[in-house]
C-alpha cells in the first residue's frame, strides 16, 4: 500500500479528534496497531489489470515466434499509451 506519510499522519490526527458517523472513535491503540501493520509490509504489488491484459495478449505471438521483441514492444507501447490517455 503506497502511502504518503504526511498525508496519512494528518488523516490519523483528524480521525483521533473526531467520531465517525456511526459513533466509532479512533484510539491511539488503533493507530499503534495500524502503524505496526504498515511497518511489517515488505513489498507492494500494484498493477492495472487492463495493462496486464494487454501485455499478456500481445506477448503470446512473441512467445509463439510470430513477432519479434521489437514489434511486440511497439504494439504494447501503442496500446498502453492509448489506454492511459483515455483514463485522463
Amino acid at each position: 500500500m503506497p502511502v504518503y506519510a504526511p498525508y496519512l499522519q494528518a488523516q490519523i490526527n483528524e480521525a483521533l479528534q473526531e467520531e465517525s458517523d456511526d459513533g466509532v472513535k479512533l484510539t491511539q491503540e488503533d493507530v499503534d496497531r495500524f502503524e505496526t501493520l504498515l511497518s511489517k509490509v515488505k513489498t507492494v504489488a500494484v498493477y492495472d489489470e487492463t495493462i496486464l491484459g494487454i501485455i499478456e495478449s500481445e506477448a503470446l505471438p512473441f512467445f509463439a515466434g510470430q513477432k519479434t521483441a521489437e514489434e511486440t514492444a511497439k504494439i504494447i507501447q501503442s496500446k498502453v499509451s492509448l489506454y492511459v490517455s483515455e483514463q485522463k
